[in-house]
Parts: C-alpha cells; structure tokens; sequence
C-alpha cells in the first residue's frame, strides 16, 4: 500500500459523449418528459437501460447537454421540491466543474460553482450544497461507445443527424451529405454517399434499410470512432444544441415526408434540434426532394409512363402539377420519368 498517496481523476475530455451512474442508488442521470411549467427535468433512470438516447450526455468542455433534447443541465436553488432542469447551454448556472469525490474513482458534479448534482432523493436528480463529497454526490462516468441513433420516419426510415464524435457506418445503414443541384424550378438534393465513417461536425442525411434492427424509440447503434476529417461543401449546417429557428437567417429546411414525398421542406417551427442537421437557406423553393444518384437507393428504377396516372403529380421542386411533361416527377413517392 502507499502511504499518504493522493489520487487525482483525469478530467472528461470535452466532445465526447458520457453516461453518469450515481454510487449512492446505481442509477443514470436521465433527460426525461417529465415537465415542471415549460421545464423538462432530469431524473433518475434504472441502471439496466443503459443504451437509451435518454441517458447520454455531451461535455463540451463547459456544459452537459443531453443528446436527447439538445439541451444544457441548469441548476435550481435548493429548496424543498429542488431538482434540475434542461437550459440553453449559456444560461446562468449551466457550466459545470468536475472535482473527487469521497470515493476512490469517483466525480462530483458542480453547476456554476455553487450547487452538486445530488442522486440521493427519491427518482430526482437535486440540487445541493456545494463542496460536499460525500456518498450521495459522488458519480462514475462512463464512456458511450455506441451512440444510439434516431431514425423516426417510419416506413421511410430517414433522419438527419451531425455528431460531434466520428461514427462508424454499418451494414444496412447509409449516411449521404447533400448539394443542391439543377436549375431554376427544377433544383433538387443531391445526396452524395458517405463511405465507412461519418466524420464528425458534418450534417448528414440518414437512410436504414428493412433488414436493420431498430429499438423501441426507433434508434440504432453506432460505433464511436476516431481520426475522420469533416468534409466540407454540404448545403446542410447543424449544431449540437437546441436553438431558436430565428437565430438562423434566410429561409430554414428540414427533413419532412408529405404527400410529394420524403424532402427538406420550409420549416415553420420555433426551434431547431440538437444533432440533427438542417437546410440553413433553401433559396425560396417550395421543396428539395432527393436524388441518391450512384447509391443503393439511386433513381435507375424509375417508372417509365406513356398515360397520367390518378395520383397527384408533383415536380422535383415538390409542387404539384396539373399535367405532366416529358421528364422525371414524383408520384405516389416514387419517380416516375413521362416519356
């Protein structure tokens, strides 16, 4: 044994993801629905459950922001009913610092240098003195190794996503950036393939095939990996925080699937997700439906008709059409080229 040795943790490394296991009650911090007025509040999740979206956290080197909703940990005072709410990341209270706690290999959490996270109250995550170490502040944190990855448009199975960390793509699993190409009326996205791993910082479009097995909340697993480079010249932009809509100017697209097909559409929301990527300006077209041109899911299957169909008709800029022309279109959510 050694006498009178000290022991200093390695501080996390800022742009990575964790998972944080209260010592006291073996639970995660969790991100959840529950609301107090406007408030999402964090409570103590079962320590089984530890691939949910719900659990992850990133550290940007100052502030904890959930991965789940794009928003930073914010400290409550104490009082009787203290817990802890999800903020803008520059709100008063949101930066963190992380010091030992009384257990060997443990941290304690402190929010603007005056509360704890404290994991022993009941299903609640609440604020607490700062400066004690004992059991019930006292946390593990936990590398995530996979990143749990939404893809939420049913049968569609799209999503957009940017992520701070390199993730390694997997069978079944398709990730493209995306240019506008074409001219005037008929400008459309083009999706251009990613190969291996999706670099981290670059917003992508996501595809997942039937064969790939999803969870419940319709994620699937990433590998974190290392040592990609982001690639640049994409008409998509993203952050790692929830922002308001109105902090990004010119016309805003995002990922929808209306009746003209599955596309980047004007968005009339108020704010835009955390890690997921979006349109920063559309130009003033109606819609950007894709083109995956050189990959699995590319146009050379295209329907060749000679009479209009029943559908709707809708052009590549996603606005529908009384009569179609010889040229390529979508109808039913499909491209249809009229001879």
């Amino acid at each position: 044994s050694l006498v009178g040795a000290t022991f200093t943790l390695n501080q996390p490394e800022a742009g990575k993801f964790y998972r944080f296991k209260g010592v006291n009650h073996n639970r995660r911090i969790y991100s959840s629905s529950v609301t107090v007025g406007s408030d999402q509040m964090l409570e103590m999740g079962d320590d089984t459950a530890t691939n949910s979206s719900t659990s992850v956290f990133y550290y940007d080197g100052t502030h904890l922001i959930s991965y789940k909703t794009g928003r930073a940990i914010g400290a409550f005072a104490r009082d009787s009913k203290s817990t802890w709410n999800l903020v803008d990341a520059g709100a008063t209270g949101a930066t963190y610092t992380f010091g030992e706690g009384s257990i060997i290999g443990t941290y304690t959490l402190t929010a603007n240098g005056s509360r704890n996270l404290y994991n022993g109250r009941d299903n609640y995550v609440d604020a607490a003195d700062n400066g004690n170490t004992a059991e019930h502040y006292c946390w593990t944190i936990q590398d995530v190794t996979s990143l749990p990855v939404n893809v939420n448009y049913g049968s569609a199975k799209y999503s957009t996503l940017i992520s701070p960390v390199d993730l390694n793509l997997r069978d079944n699993i398709f990730a493209y950036t995306a240019k506008i190409a074409g001219e005037g009326d008929n400008r459309y996205l083009h999706l251009n393939p990613v190969t291996g791993v999706i670099p981290h910082g670059t917003p992508v479009v996501l595809k997942v095939n039937d064969e790939v097995v999803r969870g419940a909340d319709d994620h699937v697993y990433l590998e974190v990996t290392s040592g990609a480079e982001t690639l640049a010249g994409t008409a998509l932009a993203g952050g790692y925080e929830t922002i308001l809509a109105s902090s990004v100017s010119g016309t805003i697209y995002t990922l929808q699937n209306p009746a003209a097909g599955i596309g980047f559409y004007p968005f009339n929301g108020a704010t835009l997700a955390g890690f997921k990527a979006y349109m920063p300006n559309g130009s003033g077209v109606r819609g950007f439906l894709f083109n995956e041109d050189g990959t699995e899911t590319a146009i050379d299957g295209i329907e060749s008709l000679t009479a209009t169909p029943e559908q709707p008709i809708y052009d590549l800029s996603g606005r529908r059409v009384q009569k179609a022309g010889k040229g390529l279109y979508i109808v039913g959510g499909k491209k249809v080229f009229f001879k």
